[in-house]
């Protein structure tokens, strides 16, 4: 899990006043960044009969085929600052749990409204969205900070250099997003990155075929290890029966603490993707 911030610029009261209060950019480590495409991904004859999405440039629509991170419009002015903490699920039990351990309570009356406060932070909005959800308002400048996973920002932040990780270890939602592979069939020798990178059935007529909602991460992975043909697909959960189903051959997708979310696949013998969320 991590923690973000956006960097801003604003005024903020004190007893005499006004005064502009400026947040400095922070290195995130990750080295210089671009947007690689493949371009020898193609569609397959039975991807149109499933209506595959291929999203080939970024997985957003307002990011431009570049990479460049678009700004849609101007966040309305505002006084108080706000924080975007997860809606559902285990990550925002283990938010809020977070913040309790810290002396900050969020008060929250009607567990159906979405806006809420920290009485200890006077002046502090909190606002439950979804996870992906933390990152893009983030990006329009409408809350600025909030609590979501190295995932998220991965896949939804890349390139915005107004967002800064200013802690990128608040020690819950241990995972790893990881390929997962059938375990049977022509894949049943397949233990390595390497042997599935060397299988002579991907070519440019008939691509690997990958089913995962990390559209962007998943294109700078298989670009950085070689792979010369690949199909991204989307779906939006159960991807594990996606190449039951023949529509995809591999998944890529999160696992939790490493292991396999169900016999058929295996995880930690293929590849980590992306490190460990």
């Amino acid at each position: 899990m991590q923690l973000l911030g956006r960097q801003i610029s604003q005024a903020v009261p004190t007893k005499a006043g006004r005064r502009s209060v400026a947040v400095p950019p922070t290195k995130r480590g990750h080295g210089a960044r671009s947007l690689v495409v493949v371009a020898s991904l193609t569609r397959r004859p039975e991807d149109e009969v499933m209506a595959g999405k291929l999203l080939m440039n970024s997985m957003d629509d307002e990011a431009a085929s570049s990479g460049a991170v678009v700004k849609p419009y101007r966040a309305a002015p505002r006084d108080a600052l706000r924080m975007g903490l997860p809606s559902k699920g285990r990550m925002a039990e283990d938010t809020q749990q977070l913040l309790k351990d810290c002396a900050l309570s969020v008060y929250k009356p009607n567990p159906r409204q979405y806006v809420a406060k920290i009485p200890q932070i006077p002046g502090l909005e909190v606002w439950f969205q979804r996870a992906s959800d933390v990152v893009r308002k983030l990006r329009y400048g409408d809350i600025d900070l909030g609590i979501v996973g190295a995932d998220m920002f991965a896949e939804l932040a890349d390139g915005d250099e107004d967002l800064v990780v200013c802690h990128e270890a608040l020690g819950f939602g241990q995972c790893h997003l990881a390929l997962g592979v059938p375990m049977t069939g022509k894949f049943a020798d397949v233990t390595s990155l390497d042997k599935l990178r060397a299988m002579p059935d991907w070519t440019a007529e008939s691509p690997l075929r990958v089913v995962t909602g990390y559209h962007n991460i998943a294109k700078r992975f298989f670009a950085q290890n070689g792979f010369k043909h690949v199909v991204l697909l989307s779906a939006d959960g159960a991807l594990e029966a996606a190449p039951a189903m023949g529509s995809a051959d591999i998944i890529l997708d999160l696992s939790i603490c490493g292991a396999a979310r169900t016999r058929r696949y295996t995880y930690p013998h293929v590849a980590r993707a992306g490190g460990t969320f």
